[in-house]
């Protein structure tokens, strides 16, 4: 790797918030981290991990993890007007954690000029 990576991690909910505790504190890579409540942020900081207070402050992330709660808040957070898609740098990679929703994913993806592809699941391999 040339460069540090920045990793934005949105949504710090009963999965969220161990996921980004655990990757941020595991990797050694610099996470900023978005949340609606305070109180996740809060502990995530303690653990050096950055806090945004809105979407516009992912545009600098490499790679953004959402964990949502469901396919409307995904497509809230990457479509609508200060969504993911309009602050994000080209080559910016989204992964969605947002379990049982591959449909919302395609959705997103449809709606982004220049994505080749989303492959929604997990494959059998892993």
């Amino acid at each position: 790797m040339n460069k540090q990576q920045n990793i934005g991690f949105i949504g710090l909910g009963v999965m969220g918030e161990p996921m980004c505790r655990n990757l941020s504190t595991k990797s050694g890579l610099r996470f900023t981290a978005f949340d609606r409540r305070e109180e996740p942020l809060t502990r995530l900081a303690q653990v050096g991990v950055g806090r945004a207070v809105s979407l516009a402050e992912m545009a600098a992330s490499d790679v953004v993890f959402l964990s949502l709660p469901d396919g409307e808040a995904v497509r809230d957070v990457c479509l609508g007007n200060t969504g993911l898609i309009t602050v994000l740098n080209a080559g910016a990679i989204v992964v969605d954690a947002v379990p049982g929703v591959p449909n919302a994913v395609l959705g997103v993806a449809d709606a982004v000029p220049g994505v080749p592809n989303a492959v929604p699941g997990v494959p059998d391999a892993v």
